[in-house]
């Protein structure tokens, strides 16, 4: 994965919710509370093209997207 802060590949694994091969599916999780508020923000950014603010970071987008 790519990340944008070291601008580096990473490796992160893949999420498994077990090691027993049995109790591993899909499933999709639920998005977080702060998601439908950064989403806004990230529009509004888009939008604007702010000068003053090329590099829009949000932690906890980045960690969400992540994983």
């Amino acid at each position: 994965m790519w990340n944008i802060v070291t601008k580096q590949l990473e490796y992160r694994g893949v999420y498994k919710r077990s090691d027993n091969q049995l109790e591993q599916y899909w499933e999709r999780e639920t998005l977080p509370r702060w998601y439908k508020d950064t989403m806004k923000r990230w529009d509004a950014y888009e939008a604007k093209k702010k000068d003053n603010d090329p590099d829009f970071y949000d932690e906890d987008l980045e960690k969400y997207k992540q994983e």
